[in-house]
């Protein structure tokens, strides 16, 4: 977790996102998803554990790479999301539960319940952006975070 790996991990990643996105193809539809793109895939997320890496980045490079269109790409990535945040979900309720504390569990569910309705509207929005445009902005914020925390690492 140290501020170079997460460096190094923003710069490579997004470029390798660049790369998918430029040359990856789009012939590819979300019907065409198969299990062996979906082992693909997992090993693509297994690849987020490495810190810095965006776990919804990685997928989507992983997508592009196979071939999904830059809208499917996000649709699987977004999809692929649900079972790791629903047992991010279980296991913290599980925490607050054996600390029988009524007021962080209250307070837990209403930040999830805002911050569920401030990811929808942002998927939304991401999902309307990617018919106009392709995933440079993402790339470039990747780059540039990752050559300041480089310069700031090694400074």
């Amino acid at each position: 977790r140290s501020v170079a790996v997460i460096g190094w991990a923003m710069l490579v990643f997004g470029i390798v996102l660049w790369w998918a996105d430029q040359y990856g193809g789009s012939t590819k539809t979300k019907s065409d998803w198969t299990l062996r793109d979906a082992l693909i895939m997992g090993v693509w997320q297994a690849v987020a554990l490495i810190p810095g890496t965006s776990r919804s980045g990685i997928t989507i490079t992983g997508a592009r790479n196979l071939g999904y269109t830059r809208h499917d790409a996000a649709k699987l990535s977004m999809l692929m999301s649900i079972p790791t945040i629903i047992a991010s979900g279980v296991l913290l309720g599980i925490e607050v539960a054996g600390q029988a504390n009524v007021e962080v569990a209250r307070d837990g569910a209403i930040a999830a319940a805002i911050s569920f309705v401030a990811a929808l509207f942002a998927l939304s929005f991401m999902m309307r952006l990617l018919q106009a445009v392709s995933f440079t902005p993402y790339v470039i914020y990747r780059v540039f975070l990752g050559l300041i925390l480089l310069g700031f690492a090694y400074s």
